[in-house]
C-alpha cells in the first residue's frame, strides 16, 4: 500500500500539508454508548444527560454520564471513555489494525497498578476536583497572612521615618590625600633665550667709561653727522674743470671798475 504525500498541490499558489483522517468515536445516538451505532443497538433510548428521553424540555441537573458516570454529558470530549475510544481509532488508522486489536493495545499500555485509561482520567478529573476545594477551603488563612504582612511592613516603616538610625562614623585607615597644583609651563624660543644671556654678558663685560657712552649716543651721531656732511657738488652731467684751469684763469682777469 502506498504513503500518503507529505503535501499536495491545490492550484498554483497553495500546497496543502496531507494527514490520515482519523474518525471521531462511534458513539450510539440511542443509548449514548460508545462502540456501536444507533442501527444495531436494541436499548431504551437516553438523553445525554443520562435521564430517560425528553424531548422539547430541556435537560435538568444533576448530569450523569451513562458511560463513566461522571457529572458530564455524554457527548463531552471530557470524559475518559471519549479519550479512550479516541485513542483506539487513532492506533487503529495510523498501524492499519482491526478495531479489536486496537483496544486490546490501548488496554496494554496503561499501566497495571493505576488500572485502565478510563480509570486513570477518572482519577485525575477526581484529584482536580479536591484540589479545587483544598484552594477554596486555604483562600481565607491566605487573605489573613497576607493583611498580617502588609500591616508589619507599614509599621517597619514609620519606624524608619520617626526614628532615623544613627551614623557610625569610623576612622578611616587611608592617608590624607595632598592636592596638586600644576602650573602651565612657560616656553621660552633658543634664539630669545640666547640673546638675553648675550645681553647679560655685555653688561658685565662692559668698562665704566663705555657705559657712560653708551648711555649718550645721541650727541654723538649729531657730531658725526656734522663731521661726514658733505659739500654740494658739481651738479651731474657736467664736466668738472680741472683747478690748473681755475687757478690761470683766476690770475688772466682784470679788474673791473665800475662808473
Amino acid at each position: 500500500m502506498k504513503s500518503l504525500p507529505e503535501k499536495v498541490n491545490a492550484g498554483i499558489y497553495y500546497s496543502l500539508p496531507v494527514r490520515p483522517y482519523i474518525p471521531a468515536p462511534l458513539r450510539c445516538f440511542n443509548c449514548q454508548k460508545f462502540g456501536h451505532s444507533k442501527n444495531s443497538c436494541d436499548k431504551e433510548p437516553t438523553c445525554v444527560c443520562g435521564k430517560a428521553l425528553h424531548v422539547g424540555t430541556t435537560c435538568t441537573e444533576p448530569v450523569n454520564c451513562v458511560n463513566c458516570g461522571g457529572e458530564h454529558f455524554a457527548r463531552s470530549k471530557n470524559c475518559p471513555i471519549f479519550k479512550e475510544e479516541a485513542a483506539i481509532q487513532k492506533i487503529k488508522v495510523l498501524e492499519k489494525v482491526p478495531y479489536v486489536e486496537a483496544k486490546r493495545k490501548v488496554k496494554a499500555s496503561a499501566s497495571p497498578t493505576f488500572g485502565s485509561y478510563a480509570t486513570v482520567a477518572a482519577r485525575n478529573t477526581s484529584s482536580t476536583i479536591n484540589i479545587k476545594e483544598i484552594i477554596t477551603q486555604m483562600i481565607p488563612e491566605i487573605i489573613k497572612i497576607c493583611t498580617e504582612l502588609i500591616e508589619k511592613n507599614k509599621l517597619n516603616k514609620s519606624s524608619l521615618v520617626t526614628k532615623p538610625s544613627p551614623l557610625i562614623t569610623q576612622p578611616s585607615t587611608f592617608p590624607p590625600q595632598t592636592r596638586k597644583v600644576y602650573t602651565k609651563p612657560v616656553t621660552r624660543t633658543c634664539a630669545s633665550d640666547s640673546s638675553t644671556q648675550s645681553r647679560d654678558k655685555r653688561k658685565a663685560s662692559k668698562s665704566p667709561s663705555e657705559e657712560e657712552s653708551d648711555e649718550s649716543p645721541p650727541q654723538e651721531t649729531e657730531e658725526r653727522k656734522k663731521k661726514t656732511k658733505r659739500k654740494p657738488g658739481w651738479p651731474k652731467g657736467k664736466p668738472r674743470k680741472p683747478p690748473e684751469y681755475d687757478s690761470e684763469q683766476s690770475s688772466n682777469t682784470l679788474p673791473v671798475v665800475i662808473n
